[in-house]
């Protein structure tokens, strides 16, 4: 052969391999993010816009002898059945540490569940007539109020809305904004809910409230196809916030948008972000393994998933 055809099948040879190599990584890709996850320092890096997410994770090799997108498959179902009772987030009903109370918690919370689990709007209101009957304080009755229209609006009580409509004209309580929003999402009223928790988010309030009240605006700005916005909404107040549970509300709030998006690896760095914040709260933890699990970086899944054991 002459040396121009030696050098021709060189380089022949040479881009096959090449094209080989891309096809096994395409091929094999999700088996070699699992061998990467083996190392020590595994590290890894999330970029969205202005917003740099990132995780160090440092670990040892763990036995993973068990089905583990089994076992965490089937607790997150379970886990995701709560309903808005089980969600309620206690800063937007009546707060109190005054132990004198708790009866009146309790009530308040029969008053809950007998609108949300039995429908009885006849019932609930007795119950409510008695708390408010029972309160001095002018705040925590607003906050009451808003709280039983929501819940009656839900139970099928056709003037709910209306009446807290016009609470929300004659107060400055954030809380009952927030209830307001929640029944203009719960009916698809998204543009109504944005303009109303951005109006509770100036109210006063703490920089949690205020992160939760945008939190869920970013949620409805998402919901209506706006994802930069919704995204750039949470992304300023990151430079805001100083609060370490502000902060996490804004965390939690990135990891809903990227759980809309259905992108678990940075749903699963945003959910470690709020971990630094919450260290000892295992539900975080365990959506966290569970984000991790769908991301197929099982050590990183199981290395949080053992946090919750």
């Amino acid at each position: 052969m002459s040396p121009e055809i030696i050098e021709a099948i060189s380089k022949l040879w040479l881009l096959a391999l090449i094209l080989l190599i891309i096809i096994f990584i395409i091929l094999f890709q999700n088996q070699i993010r699992k061998l990467l996850a083996s190392f020590t320092n595994f590290r890894i890096k999330g970029k969205h816009k202005d917003t740099e997410l990132e995780l160090e994770s440092s670990f040892k090799e763990k036995d993973n002898s068990l089905d583990l997108s089994e076992q965490i498959s089937s607790q997150e179902s379970s886990k995701s059945q709560k309903d808005d009772l089980n969600n309620l987030d206690a800063k937007h009903i009546v707060e109190d540490d005054n132990d004198n109370i708790k009866k009146d918690i309790s009530l308040f919370n029969e008053m809950i569940l007998v609108l949300e689990d039995e429908k009885d709007l006849s019932k609930g209101q007795d119950i409510y007539d008695r708390i408010q009957e029972s309160e001095s304080d002018s705040s925590k009755k607003v906050s009451t109020e808003a709280v039983y229209r929501y819940f009656s609006y839900k139970a099928g009580d056709v003037f709910a809305l209306e009446k807290l409509e016009k609470l929300c004209d004659k107060t400055e309580n954030q809380n009952a904004y927030y209830w307001l929003a929640k029944i203009y999402e719960l009916t698809n009223n998204l543009i109504k809910a944005i303009e109303v928790y951005e109006i509770a988010a100036e109210k006063n309030g703490s920089e949690s409230d205020r992160a939760s009240n945008l939190r869920n605006a970013s949620k409805c700005y998402f919901k209506l196809g706006n994802e930069e916005i919704a995204f750039n909404r949470l992304q300023m107040e990151l430079s805001i916030i100083k609060s370490t549970d502000g902060l996490s509300e804004i965390y939690q709030g990135l990891a809903d948008l990227y759980d809309f998006k259905n992108d678990w690896d940075l749903k699963a760095i945003a959910l470690d972000k709020v971990s630094e914040y919450k260290a000892n709260d295992t539900n975080i933890i365990f959506k966290t393994a569970y984000s991790y699990n769908k991301s197929n970086l099982n050590h990183l899944a199981l290395t949080h998933y053992n946090l919750t054991a």
